[in-house]
């Protein structure tokens, strides 16, 4: 509905993951190159984490645009925990272009490893594993994937895993005594939250992606709760501005301000949703669901900005006792809040005045050039004596005349004028020197 009414090309919060519109945080931005680093250096099992609605299945989903887009392949895509492990074997057999007839596991797993045996391993033979939500399988899944990941064959390991899940699910892996695995995963950067300012980066980004130019509009206030009530996680951020712009659609208005996003919280009931709270362990059978508790009233939802920063500080702690990440890996705790930058006072302004300086400058040195050279032709035109036009009074120094005798010097100077009847030229004598 506000798609037409912005003159949009696409919605800009759409619930469904897209690898075009990826937006790169601080964190998201390390973790993604890490992620390309390790696809470079085939490392056997990968593993990427982050609370729920960070945007795991959106870095997923790049991952295997870029093995597309560079012929990285063959690829086995899983993509929720609907899966048994049966069939994914069965799928890796079809990927590979294996016949093969219903059976169990173990011959599957067989006709698997001979098909990479085969070939010497100087012909580097990989298949690719990519699994969503590793965290929802179930421990008959885990277990047999530990396993299949295993073979090698002369030293070299065929099959490359990479995985996305919860940050409980390492911690998991301990409890259900799969610390061989946990020992093979290479754990890059995990996601975090954003803060105020990525927030706020992240709706116009988003915004701009979908065509729209110069309007609408989110202030401070409106965007400092959303960061509040989302939590700063991209999957609530975008819920909240779809319906938020839906309700300035309705107003045909183009500011949202915090007293519109309050309103279309309220009526879409979004201000009791909940955000999950780091879980220190993910059960293996059945994946974790929360029964929403009753509705808080407005005063108990309103958190103040110390509460915010305490709860901020003990799930980045829970967080990072699961994948010992440093201080200096923790944004939210280590960089400071800060308005975004203001568009009026950039390093183009400062360019500019330098450049209308230097022109100033550049004038102001020709006309001193100029003057100087009109001085130097009026001083030069003095000492010829007339202009340079050659009539004058031609003279020789007394002193150069020869001693005691009497001499006449007479030098005619003429200047011919037409007179206006008889056209005659006149003659007068300038000088006459007699001694």
């Amino acid at each position: 509905m506000y798609k037409n009414y912005y003159l949009m090309q696409a919605e800009p919060f759409s619930p469904v993951p897209s690898p075009d519109l990826f937006y790169k945080s601080d964190r998201h931005g390390k973790t993604w190159n890490h992620l390309v680093d390790c696809l470079r250096k085939k490392e056997p099992v990968v593993m990427t984490a982050g609370d729920y609605g960070t945007g795991k299945t959106l870095l997923c989903l790049k991952l295997i645009q870029l093995m597309k887009k560079n012929n990285v392949s063959p690829i086995v895509y899983i993509p929720s925990s609907g899966y048994r492990f049966s069939m994914l074997l069965e799928k890796i057999l079809k990927t590979l272009n294996i016949q093969s007839e219903p059976g169990d596991e173990t011959e599957f797993r067989q006709m698997i490893y001979e098909y990479f045996e085969s070939e010497p391993p100087k012909n580097n033979k990989f298949i690719y594993l990519v699994i969503d939500d590793i965290h929802e399988f179930d421990f008959e899944f885990i277990l047999g994937l530990s396993q299949l990941i295993t073979f090698n064959h002369d030293g070299y390991f065929p099959i490359k895993l990479f995985m996305f899940g919860h940050t409980g699910f390492l911690q998991d892996l301990d409890n259900r005594n799969l610390v061989s695995f946990k020992q093979r995963i290479k754990a890059i950067p995990m996601l975090f939250p954003l803060t105020v300012p990525e927030v706020t980066e992240y709706i116009y980004f988003r915004l701009i992606s979908s065509g729209a130019s110069g309007s609408p509009v989110f202030d401070e206030s409106a965007i400092e709760l959303i960061t509040s009530v989302s939590k700063g996680l991209p999957r609530l951020i975008n819920r909240i501005c779809d319906i938020s712009l839906l309700a300035a659609c309705k107003k045909k208005t183009n500011l949202i301000n915090r007293k519109m996003v309050e309103t279309a919280l309220g009526e879409s009931g979004l201000e009791q949703v909940p955000v999950s709270a780091p879980m220190i362990q993910v059960p293996a059978v059945e994946p974790r669901r929360e029964e929403p508790g009753p509705r808080p009233d407005r005063q108990a939802r309103k958190l103040t900005s110390f509460a915010r920063k305490r709860e901020t500080e003990s799930i980045a702690s829970a967080r990072g006792e699961l994948f010992e990440v440093s201080e200096d890996d923790r944004p939210e705790l280590n960089r400071k809040e800060r308005k975004p930058a203001d568009l009026k006072k950039s390093s183009f302004m400062d360019a500019k005045s330098m450049l209308i300086i230097c022109l100033i400058l550049i004038i102001v040195l020709m006309a001193l050039f100029l003057f100087r050279d009109n001085r130097l032709s009026d001083v030069s035109d003095s000492k010829t004596g007339t202009n340079g036009k050659g009539n004058g009074v031609v003279t020789r120094s007394i002193s150069e005349l020869p001693p005691k005798k009497d001499v006449i010097v007479y030098r005619s100077v003429t200047q011919n004028y037409i007179e206006p009847d008889n056209h005659k030229s006149l003659a007068h004598p300038m000088i006459d020197f007699q001694n």
